[in-house]
């Protein structure tokens, strides 16, 4: 029962680290600029 929602967990859980990544970037660019 549990089975074929693994791949879409595993998805979702992908697309929350790669969100993750992207607002750390994003952090650490705006932090590089400032003075």
């Amino acid at each position: 029962r549990i089975a074929p929602f693994y791949p879409v967990m595993m998805k979702i859980k992908k697309e929350k680290e790669d969100n993750f990544n992207e607002l750390l970037k994003s952090i650490n660019i705006s932090h590089l600029e400032l003075p």
